[in-house]
């Protein structure tokens, strides 16, 4: 899916993550139920090469948690596990380690994926 058509979709939040002025990234979330609780997915998460190990991601992370309450999921393609890592370790600080993994098939996308799921209602 690219960022085009996200602008206009009222269920798409699309950020562009600047690091002092400077262009460090972009982030979107998407909204995939409206139920009460909603469902939200990190649709798209990428953070360029010169701000990574520095705390941005995990910023920015906590930040798109904090600001959009309900149900989550996060997913990852099986193959890339740096950002497994990355949003385990995230989501394992996040929620004080409140949150499942599992393999799922996406049928949408028609292959199988690391998905962690973890709710932050208040």
């Amino acid at each position: 899916m690219g960022l085009e058509s996200s602008w206009e979709n009222p269920n798409h939040h699309v950020y562009l993550l600047r690091v002092d002025g400077e262009l460090a990234g972009f982030a979107l979330v998407v909204r995939l139920s409206t139920g009460d609780p909603p469902l939200y997915d990190i649709g798209q998460f990428f953070v360029l090469r010169k701000f990574r190990r520095k705390g941005v991601g995990k910023y920015v992370a906590f930040f798109l948690f904090d600001s959009f309450r309900g149900n989550w999921q996060v997913r990852q393609l099986l193959e890339n596990t740096p950002a497994q890592r990355f949003w385990q370790n995230i989501i394992s600080e996040y929620t004080n380690q409140d949150y499942t993994v599992a393999h799922e098939y996406v049928e949408s996308a028609k292959i199988e994926m690391v998905v962690e799921r973890f709710a932050n209602i208040v």
